[in-house]
């Protein structure tokens, strides 16, 4: 489904290059996410770039990706998730794109306790080192849970920052 991105035509970028992108993303991700920089994260998109994302919608211009990068990231839960990776990808380069499932982490509860969740993201290049669109897929429920978990677990270690408290208080699972 092509949702009005521009789809190059078939094989213009080489597997290489789709492949050089990826790599670069991921090494911007890896830097960004423990400090919190996601202003950043625009910058790996092209000026009139998209970013469909399920729950929050969708942003039209690398503009509008930063402001909803930097807001939805400052506030809790993005806020505590800091670690991003790849568990797999594929390099489709007929169409110019990258599909990978990618993990969300929480920092860690203080007792070395794993909370994250996956989603699918698919990106859509522009050349240039440049996305032209990313969309993600994925189970919100499944995030609820990993996040439930997370400020349960921050609860009884007494590691549970004010706004995953009052995150937690809203959806009843604090008492």
């Amino acid at each position: 489904m092509n949702r009005g991105v521009r789809v190059p035509a078939m094989g213009q970028w080489s597997r290489d290059e789709l492949q050089s992108m990826f790599d670069h993303h991921l090494r911007v991700v890896d830097e960004i996410g423990p400090k919190g920089e996601w202003a950043r994260y625009a910058d790996l998109f092209a000026a009139n770039a998209s970013y469909i994302e399920p729950t929050y919608g969708t942003f039209e211009g690398r503009e509008a990706i930063r402001e909803s990068m930097v807001k939805t990231m400052s506030e809790f839960p993005g806020a505590e998730m800091p670690h991003y990776f790849s568990n797999w990808h594929v390099v489709d380069e007929e169409h110019g794109w990258v599909i990978c499932e990618l993990v969300n982490r929480m920092r860690d509860p203080g007792d070395g306790s794993i909370w994250e969740a996956t989603n699918i993201s698919i990106f859509r290049y522009a050349g240039d080192n440049q996305w032209a669109n990313e969309e993600d897929v994925y189970n919100p429920m499944q995030f609820m849970m990993a996040i439930q978990g997370y400020v349960q677990r921050c609860s009884e270690l007494g590691s549970l920052s004010p706004a995953a408290q009052t995150f937690g208080k809203n959806m009843g699972w604090l008492g």
